[in-house]
Order: C-alpha cells, then sequence, then structure tokens
C-alpha cells in the first residue's frame, strides 16, 4: 500500500458534544449575572457610603458650633474666676475645656476625612514656619499632658524650617501624633518632639516612651476607623480616625509618614513635608 493511499479519520471538534456546549454556555451566562449583580452592588456601596458621608459631615458640622461656645466660655470663666473661686472649681473649667477641645479636634478629623474620601478637600496653602507650628501645637497639648504629669520637651532649629502647606490641617496632623503620643504614654514620662531637615523635607519627630505599637499592627494603623489591641493608658477614647487623617493630609502635601515602634519601647512618629526654601544646612 502506498503513503498517499492511507486515509486518516479527522479529529473530532472538543465542542462538538452538545452537552459540553450547553454547559459551557451556561457557565458564561452565569458570570455575566455575576458580574451584573455586583456592578449593582457597588453602586449601591457607593450611594451607601455618600449618605454616611454627608450625613457625618451635616452632623460634624453641626456640633462644632456650640461646642466651640462651650470651650470659649469654660476658658473665659476659668480667666474671670481665678483666685476668685476654688482651685477645684477652675480644674472643673479646665476640664470642660479640655474635653471640649478633644471633641472639637474627633470633628474636625470627621469633617476633613469625609471631604478626603469623597476627594472634595481643598488646601489653603501658605508659607509656614514650622518650628513657630509644632510650638503652637505642643502648647495647645500641653493642658492635657499635665494631667497625666506628662512634659513634652520640643527640640527645635534655630533657623526657620519654611514650608508650604494648609496650616489648619498640618496643626490638625501634629495635634492627633501629640495627642495619641499622650494616649499611650504612661504618667510622669516625656514625649520629645524634634524638627529637623532632610533631602528637602522638613521632619518632625514625635517620640514617646508608651506602650508602642506590634509590628503586625503598624501595617494597619492608617486605615481608618482602625482602633489597635493597645488601650490608651488613661482610659482615653479612640475613634480610629486620626492616624488615617494624619496619612491622607500630608499625602495630599506631597509628604509621607513614617514609624518605628515596638511593644513596651514607645513609639516614633515622622511627618516629611516638602520644603520651600533651602535651609543653612543643605
Amino acid at each position: 500500500m502506498k503513503n498517499n493511499d492511507i486515509k486518516l479519520k479527522p479529529l473530532k471538534p472538543i465542542l462538538e458534544d452538545s452537552d459540553i456546549i450547553e454547559k459551557y454556555t451556561a457557565l458564561n451566562n452565569e458570570l455575566i449575572d455575576t458580574k451584573r449583580e455586583l456592578t449593582k452592588a457597588n453602586i449601591e456601596l457607593k450611594r451607601m457610603n455618600e449618605q454616611k458621608n454627608k450625613l457625618l459631615s451635616i452632623t460634624s458640622h453641626d456640633l462644632r458650633g456650640p461646642l466651640g461656645a462651650i470651650r470659649y466660655f469654660s476658658e473665659s470663666l476659668a480667666e474671670q474666676l481665678a483666685g476668685r473661686t476654688g482651685e477645684d472649681n477652675i480644674k472643673m473649667l479646665k476640664l470642660i475645656t479640655e474635653q471640649s477641645n478633644t471633641m472639637l479636634l474627633i470633628i474636625e478629623n470627621l469633617l476633613d476625612f469625609t471631604k478626603i474620601e469623597d476627594g472634595n478637600l481643598e488646601l489653603e496653602l501658605k508659607s509656614v514656619d514650622m518650628n513657630i507650628l509644632v510650638r503652637e501645637s505642643i502648647n495647645f497639648n500641653k493642658l492635657i499632658a499635665s494631667r497625666k504629669n506628662i512634659t513634652i520637651e520640643f527640640l527645635e532649629l534655630v533657623f526657620p524650617v519654611i514650608v508650604t502647606i494648609d496650616k489648619s490641617k498640618i496643626f490638625q496632623a501634629f495635634n492627633n501624633l501629640i495627642g495619641n503620643a499622650i494616649k499611650f504614654s504612661i504618667n510622669g514620662s516625656k514625649i520629645t518632639v524634634q524638627c529637623n531637615t532632610d533631602a528637602g523635607f522638613a521632619v518632625i519627630s514625635i517620640i514617646d516612651k508608651g506602650i508602642g505599637i506590634s509590628q503586625a499592627e503598624i501595617t494597619k494603623i492608617f486605615e481608618p476607623y482602625y482602633v489597635g489591641s493597645k488601650k490608651p493608658t488613661g482610659g482615653e477614647p479612640s475613634t480610629g480616625l486620626g492616624l488615617a487623617y494624619v496619612d491622607r493630609i500630608v499625602n495630599l502635601h506631597g509628604g509621607r509618614v513614617t514609624v518605628d515602634s515596638n511593644p513596651e519601647q514607645g513609639s516614633c512618629f515622622n511627618i516629611y513635608i516638602p520644603l520651600l526654601a533651602k535651609t543653612p544646612d543643605e
């Protein structure tokens, strides 16, 4: 028999079987339906998230006015009654002021964070000396620190450290970090705040000797609403928004936030903000 007389049987197509075709068709239709349902679910989640942010924004905005008034009147009364009433009364007025400041900070975090998430936060940029801004933040937090006998040391530079920032937003970021350091520090300890420059950045470091953060949790602490396993040493409240706010705000300024921490050894948070002008060490 000659080779050219050999007749080969044609291969049977894999999808020739009608049952297989039906199965693949059904599976494809199921995938299309699943994708359609996921799209609907995502649209609904987005709508619900927008409603949540709107509710938070309205509620926070409405609370800010009354709380600001409470803080103002408590401060005024403490000043007017100094030396004319008992020390316990003055302490209570100062406590009202302190708690009002804490609640206002939480509200500001909520208001700004919802705007950041929606992409609606506008920065009002101006040139600021970091030395001055950090000193203002430390003074703002000294009353809270004094309740736990915590001292705050500021190691500032001898020359201006000029940056272009939204002053109120970065001030709030500093308050969050210094407030956190106070929350997680033991009574009678010290917090050190340093101002430096490095490779075109102003670097603000907040260093405490508190309870620290585990390596497993460091990767999560900047997530919105994340509350770590370690509790504040004085039972202070925590919303889980403070560090998330700091991270988002600093990123919007072209900077970054780093942290170095170990359990029971304290923490060091660093904020890097681009410098506006050169400093003597550059």
